[in-house]
C-alpha cells in the first residue's frame, strides 16, 4: 500500500512538471501549422495581384481607344467586374502579412519561453527579472498589434506593475489575453481610486447627489491627466441594483460608475460608488 502511494505521488509530480512543456509543444505546433496556411494564402493573393494588374492594364488600353463596339463594351464591363473581384482579394494582402508577422513573433516567443523555462521559487531574482523584461517587450508589441485590447488607463502603470503581470509564459493567445486583463485591471484600479475621490467631492458640492454621467466628474479630477476624455468615455453610471446581489449594499448609493464593456473573458470590473470602491466585480456573476 505504501509503495502504491509513493508511485502515485511520483506520477503526480512528473505530470505537474511535464504538463507545461506539453502545452507549449502543442501551442508551437499549432502556430507553425497556422503560419504555413497563412503563407499559402499570401502566395495565392500575390498571384491575384499580378492578374489584377494585368486586367487593369487591359481595361485602361480599351478605354483609351476611340469608339467602342458593342462587343468591346461588353468585354470592358466583364473585365471591370473581374478586376473589382481581384482587387477585393488583393486588399486582404496587408492583413495576411500582418498575421504572418505576428505568427513569426509568436514562434520566436515560444522558443524563448522554452529556453527560459518556468519561474520557480528558487530562481535567482536577476534571472527572473530578465525573463519578465523579455516578456514585457513581447507584451507591448502584442498590445500595439491588438489595440482593441488596450485602453488609455495603462498610462498609469509603473514599471514594476508591468513586470508583475509578466509572471506566466506568453505563448498562446490566451496567455496574452490573461496578461493584458491583469494589466488593465491594475490600471483601472488606479483610475478608479481617482474617480472615487472625485465622486466624493462631487457629492459634497451637490447636496450628496451622485453624478448622472461619468463626465460630471471631470472638474473634480486632476486636469493634467492625459487622455482624460477617452478614459471617461469608457464608463457609465448604472443602477446599483444591476450588480451581483452580494455587492448591492456596499456602495451607499442607488447608482454606481462602472466600465461600459468587457474586453476579454478574463476581465473583472472596478466599480465606484458613493461610499466605497469595489475591485474585482465579476461580469457574469448574478
Amino acid at each position: 500500500m505504501k509503495l502504491i502511494r509513493v508511485m502515485l505521488i511520483a506520477c503526480a509530480v512528473m505530470f505537474a512538471v511535464g504538463s507545461p512543456f506539453v502545452v507549449r509543444r502543442v501551442a508551437i505546433r499549432n502556430l507553425q501549422s497556422t503560419e504555413q496556411t497563412v503563407r499559402q494564402q499570401a502566395l495565392q493573393l500575390t498571384n491575384l495581384t499580378k492578374e489584377s494588374t494585368y486586367l487593369s492594364n487591359i481595361v485602361q488600353s480599351i478605354e483609351s481607344s476611340n469608339a467602342l463596339s458593342q462587343t468591346e463594351t461588353m468585354k470592358l464591363a466583364h473585365l471591370r467586374l473581374e478586376a473589382a473581384k481581384l482587387q477585393t482579394s488583393v486588399g486582404q494582402m496587408e492583413e495576411l502579412q500582418r498575421r504572418i508577422d505576428r505568427l513569426r513573433d509568436r514562434l520566436t516567443d515560444a522558443a524563448a519561453e522554452r529556453q527560459n523555462g518556468v519561474e520557480t521559487d528558487t530562481a535567482l531574482l536577476k534571472d527572473v527579472m530578465e525573463h519578465r523584461e523579455e516578456r514585457l517587450l513581447r507584451m507591448k508589441r502584442w498590445l500595439e498589434n491588438t489595440p482593441e485590447q488596450s485602453y488609455p488607463e495603462l498610462q498609469f502603470l509603473k514599471t514594476e506593475e508591468w513586470l508583475n503581470a509578466m509572471v506566466r509564459p506568453l505563448i498562446a493567445e490566451d496567455d496574452f489575453q490573461a496578461a493584458a486583463s491583469l494589466l488593465r485591471f491594475t490600471a483601472a484600479d488606479t483610475f478608479g481610486t481617482k474617480m472615487f475621490t472625485a465622486v466624493r467631492n462631487y457629492a459634497k458640492a451637490n447636496n450628496g447627489q451622485f453624478p448622472r454621467d461619468a463626465f460630471d466628474l471631470k472638474p473634480y479630477l486632476p486636469s493634467d491627466i492625459p487622455n482624460l476624455d477617452r478614459m471617461l468615455e469608457r464608463y457609465a453610471v448604472i443602477p446599483t441594483a444591476t450588480l451581483p446581489q452580494m455587492f448591492v449594499s456596499m456602495f451607499g448609493s442607488d447608482s454606481v460608475i462602472a466600465p461600459r464593456e468587457r474586453l476579454s473573458r478574463y476581465d473583472n470590473r472596478v466599480i465606484v460608488g458613493l461610499t466605497n470602491i469595489s475591485r474585482g466585480v465579476p461580469w457574469d456573476m448574478k
